[in-house]
């Protein structure tokens, strides 16, 4: 009998830390995305000035979607977009007008379903 419940305690204990292994490699994959957004962050902003639209308009896109989720590093991204305001595109000029007012007004969530 106290080697059924030591084995019983040894399973539940066995499966603990597996439940934490998983975790654990949870939050190292986690951390990895994070990291790798940040990396990305600053090709993106770049990507801001490019004279193709819709490179323009994906990363507005991209930085809402970041700013939803609150990653720090998209707001260089987003401070940059205040320029595109004065663009001669008018698509893109609604694009950023759009986006600072789900910024600042809109639940982020109902932008992101459109």
């Amino acid at each position: 009998e106290n080697k059924e419940q030591n084995k019983v305690e040894k399973d539940i204990l066995n499966e603990e830390i597996s439940k934490n292994d998983e975790l654990i490699d949870y939050f190292k994959s986690f951390y990895e995305v994070l990291d790798n957004i940040d990396q990305v962050v600053p090709c993106v902003t770049s990507l801001l000035s490019s004279r193709t639209v819709s490179d323009v308009q994906e990363s507005i896109d991209l930085f809402l979607t970041l700013h939803h989720y609150r990653v720090e590093s998209s707001e260089k991204g987003i401070r940059k977009m205040l320029v595109l305001i004065m663009k001669n595109e008018n698509s893109i000029k609604k694009k950023v007008i759009d986006a600072f007012i789900a910024f600042r007004f809109l639940t982020s969530k109902f932008y992101l379903q459109k």
